[in-house]
């Protein structure tokens, strides 16, 4: 049996801080290129204003997003497919998950839909941000990343899941 090199893994570009304080709380958002693409269409997609209260602050963080090449995307940052841990702001122990697509969410799994709230305010953000949002009940709701554990984009991948064309009608069914 050959052995199969490994691949390196990408220098790991830490983004510069903004700061402290309030301004952590309105982070700078950085997203690849590619998942820019994806997140695009699957907005188009759930464009329905029914869909509105799941996919608000998805819109918001795309419009402030700062379009970062996969290969030049700091390695402290949220992307697709990313492993993290985080704490809510409900006083319970940090959680861990990985941020998927639509469809593919599962919590028994660890795998976190970026179409739910908690998912949403996740990408983009780097290690040590807080994000708050409006939940669905109108509270406000904070979440602070501790750690990306893993990220594709610094072990030399952009991975290329499913589109979401094809996840809505799973989305919609479950």
């Amino acid at each position: 049996e050959q052995e199969r090199p490994e691949k390196p893994a990408l220098p790991c570009r830490v983004a510069e801080s903004r700061g402290s304080g309030e301004d952590r709380m309105s982070p700078e958002i950085f997203v690849t290129t590619h998942d820019a693409a994806r997140l695009s269409r699957l907005l188009e997609v759930f464009h329905d204003p029914s869909y509105a209260p799941l996919t608000a602050l998805l819109v918001g963080k795309s419009q402030r997003a700062t379009l970062v090449a996969p290969r030049a995307i700091p390695c402290d940052v949220v992307t697709m497919n990313a492993r993290v841990r985080f704490r809510l702001d409900d006083g319970k122990e940090p959680r861990e998950a990985t941020l998927v697509w639509p469809g593919r969410g599962d919590s028994l799994l660890g795998r976190l839909s970026v179409l739910t709230p908690v998912g949403s305010a996740l990408i983009g953000m780097r290690e040590g941000e807080t994000n708050a949002w409006r939940g669905l009940d109108g509270r406000r709701r904070s979440i602070t990343l501790l750690k990306v554990l893993y990220q594709p984009e610094a072990n030399g991948l952009d991975l290329g899941d499913a589109e979401p064309d094809a996840v809505k009608s799973s989305c919609l069914s479950a």
